[in-house]
């Protein structure tokens, strides 16, 4: 029909009515169509055209742009230096001794790098920056903020701290509304809201809880005591003590 190929050693060429190719072994290769084209010699240059947009690369840099100006880059030595605009999907992109440094900006999120030692991304509402390959964090939301150096310290007062990291941390203290957590590990940790408040220390050794008119103490292996609470004066850890008692509504041991 209007297709015809044709193959040697050296070379082929191809030709459809949608395209056209042209190549000459291992250097010179080309395809051409009405919406795109484009050419290659091996390693001198690359050149493409979609559309109104074009692109041309060789091994010392590069440069692409567009006839109605929506999208451009320009690239030296790889990556030594990449810029690049897009204004149809409003997006850009800058890479310095690339992965050493790279932005990268998609309508209104942008987020920045530094070889791992410093991340930021920012959006509407939400900032968030992480240093020395994520040891320590900082992050910035509608409902509160947080930042933590791991391992020594983890502050936050969001809804959910952002991740498991914030609560390994040998100090800690979360807040939010009336409810309050703080720790000390393994020395101390306590947590507070409006119907109920608890401490431990020495990892469970010592606790203290109160809740309405329920209230639990406990100094292990020592000393035990709860009252308006039958449950936990029947639970094993108060009965392992030398000394306890518990107080109930009907009933005391």
């Amino acid at each position: 029909g209007e297709s015809a190929d044709v193959y040697t050693l050296l070379g082929n060429r191809s030709v459809d009515p949608e395209s056209a190719s042209l190549n000459l072994y291992p250097l010179w290769w080309s395809n051409a169509s009405a919406a795109s084209t484009w050419r290659m010699l091996i390693p001198l240059f690359y050149f493409a055209r979609e559309g109104d947009e074009r692109t041309f690369l060789t091994p010392l840099g590069g440069r692409g742009w567009s006839e109605s100006g929506e999208r451009a880059f320009v690239n030296v030595f790889g990556p030594l230096f990449h810029h690049s605009v897009s204004t149809r999907r409003d997006e850009e992109l800058t890479a310095f001794l690339w992965p050493l440094f790279e932005f990268h900006r998609e309508g209104e999120t942008s987020e920045t790098r530094m070889a791992g030692l410093y991340t930021r991304r920012v959006s509407p509402g939400t900032s968030e920056t992480s240093y020395l390959l994520g040891l320590a964090h900082a992050k910035s939301t509608e409902t509160g903020s947080s930042h933590r150096f791991w391992p020594l310290y983890s502050w936050t007062s969001d809804v959910q701290r952002p991740g498991i990291v914030y609560d390994l941390t040998l100090f800690g203290r979360a807040a939010h509304g009336d409810a309050r957590k703080t720790w000390l590990f393994p020395l101390y940790s306590r947590e507070r809201t409006t119907s109920r408040e608890s401490w431990d220390a020495l990892i469970g050794l010592v606790q203290h809880s109160q809740e309405g008119a329920a209230r639990k103490t406990l100094v292990w292996p020592f000393f035990s005591s709860s009252s308006a609470d039958r449950a936990a004066s029947e639970s094993l850890v108060p009965k392992s003590t030398l000394v306890g008692w518990s107080d109930w509504e009907g009933g005391r041991s």
